[in-house]
């Protein structure tokens, strides 16, 4: 491992991302944490945990929070980058015998 490896901060985290993209939509929207509380009838705190990546998000908030921006759950995912999480492996033949 290389000093700039050892240094490099690790990949955001799934929960990290999807907060990340949530306050994307939200600026381009021009909503703001406290309307969007306003709009889920729920508390400004439970809006900047979510926002923040404190807290993960589920489903049924994705749905809700999706609803009230206007747009479905997919399009308020559809920016984030396709990552697997599969260990990359690499799969070699023996070289044939006799030649």
């Amino acid at each position: 491992m290389t000093a700039a490896q050892s240094d490099a901060a690790p990949p955001p985290s799934f929960t990290e991302t999807v907060a990340e993209e949530l306050r994307v939509h939200l600026v381009r929207r021009q909503v703001t944490g406290r309307e969007l509380a306003r709009r889920l009838h729920v508390s400004s705190q439970w809006v900047s945990q979510r926002t923040r990546g404190a807290v993960a998000l589920s489903t049924a908030d994705l749905e809700r929070i999706a609803d009230a921006l206007g747009m479905s759950p997919m399009e308020l995912l559809a920016g984030i980058p396709f990552r697997s999480s599969a260990p990359q492996t690499t799969t070699r033949t023996a070289a044939p015998t006799g030649w």
